[in-house]
């Protein structure tokens, strides 16, 4: 059956309203539900829409169980979950239209489902964890159009799915309390959307996830410690601003079409490669970059890589390589290839070492290489040492 509250106000205590199949809430009244439970089965649709719409849930909980549900809140709704367990299972939440939710001192869960956001909606979470277990389509949060999302003391688990903020939407952590951890899945941001953070921030993406950035997004860490099991992309004139703050990558960090990375007095420590291309941007200040394969700056004349009181590690058999026009400059830095690697100059580029910096290829089986038309100049008490 279905069951439609329009136009009312209506309170329930202590209740346990069961609904087998839709409810619908529209035009306008507040309803007010406490120490109650609210569960829709069967065909579990329920849409909670209109200007002047008000649900209060204290004390209450809210359970959808049905396989292929859908939860619409949408219209400038306004819901305030206080003390309460949220849960949909199997379904689909969608936020539309400038939906207002507010989750304090509450649990939130969705299984075998995903959070989808449309036109600036704002959610608020206090003191509410938030669990998402994706479904087969493998979304998880896909948020659009201005959405606002803010975490206060509420740790974020993603499960076997991405969460993905796009077109100028947010999401804000407020405190150190509020952690990320993604299972199986990626995290993205493009077109202008932000990643607002503290000092103290974790990032875990664990277990076959990314970490990508797209289209003038521009975020800045400051003491963030972010683990990301596969690899990062920073591209199309984005920026990521990274200070006293820790990367752990176990793929590769790569930095393409006019982006811009900048680290200060910062950690990056990368399994696989860090690599630049186009006209972007890499600059370490006061910092470390740990590689196991190889560093490769690629670009053009408008590209900057700038390393300033830092140091590049390249261990095993990882190379250093400088292409396409580059010009690197290392000030009162030390860089070292401490495997069997290689330093290549190729097309054009430049590497110019200055102010006591320190170039050392002199492990066993390290060599160097200089081709097509490249400088290297060393000044100011530095010095290169090559072996072979």
């Amino acid at each position: 059956g279905a069951s439609f509250i329009e136009r009312s106000n209506t309170t329930w205590t202590r209740s346990n309203i069961t609904i087998n199949g839709a409810l619908r809430v529209t035009g306008f009244g507040t309803h007010l539900l406490t120490d109650s439970l609210l569960s829709i089965s069967g065909l579990a649709n329920a849409i909670f829409t209109g200007l002047e719409v008000h649900v209060v849930f204290n004390n209450s909980d809210f359970l959808v169980e049905t396989e292929g549900s859908t939860v619409t809140m949408s219209g400038n709704a306004n819901m305030d979950f206080n003390d309460m367990d949220f849960v949909v299972q199997g379904g689909q939440l969608i936020l539309r239209s400038n939906a207002d939710l507010d989750y304090v001192n509450s649990v939130f869960n969705i299984t075998n489902g995903v959070l989808l956001s449309r036109n600036n909606v704002t959610m608020d979470l206090v003191n509410t964890p938030m669990t998402i277990q994706a479904s087969s389509t493998g979304q998880t949060i896909d948020a659009y159009d201005e959405s606002y999302f803010t975490f206060t003391n509420s740790p974020l688990l993603m499960i076997s799915g991405f969460v993905k903020f796009n077109d100028n939407s947010t999401l804000e952590f407020t405190d150190p309390g509020t952690t990320l951890t993604i299972k199986f899945g990626d995290f993205i941001f493009r077109d202008n959307s932000n990643f607002l953070t503290v000092q103290g921030t974790l990032i875990d993406i664990i277990e076959e996830g990314n970490f990508e950035m797209y289209d003038f997004v521009d975020i800045f860490f400051d003491q963030v410690n972010t683990t990301v099991s596969s690899s990062v992309l920073l591209s199309d004139f984005s920026s990521l601003h990274a200070l006293d703050s820790f990367f752990d990558v176990s793929g590769s960090f790569d930095i393409e079409l006019s982006t811009n990375f900048t680290m200060v007095s910062s950690l990056l420590d990368v399994t696989g490669n860090v690599r630049t291309f186009h006209s972007s941007a890499f600059q370490a200040y006061d910092s470390d970059i740990n590689v196991i394969e190889n560093v490769i700056f690629r670009g053009d004349a408008d590209s900057t890589h700038y390393i300033e009181s830092s140091r590049i590690t390249i261990t095993e058999d990882g190379d250093f390589l400088i292409f396409e026009e580059v010009s690197a400059t290392a000030v009162d830095s030390v860089i070292s290839i401490l495997g069997t690697g290689t330093l290549e100059m190729h097309n054009d580029s430049s590497f110019h070492v200055t102010d006591n910096s320190l170039v050392d290829v002199i492990t066993a089986g390290a060599t160097a290489s200089f081709s097509q038309r490249t400088v290297l100049s060393v000044s100011n008490l530095s010095t290169v040492n090559i072996t072979e």
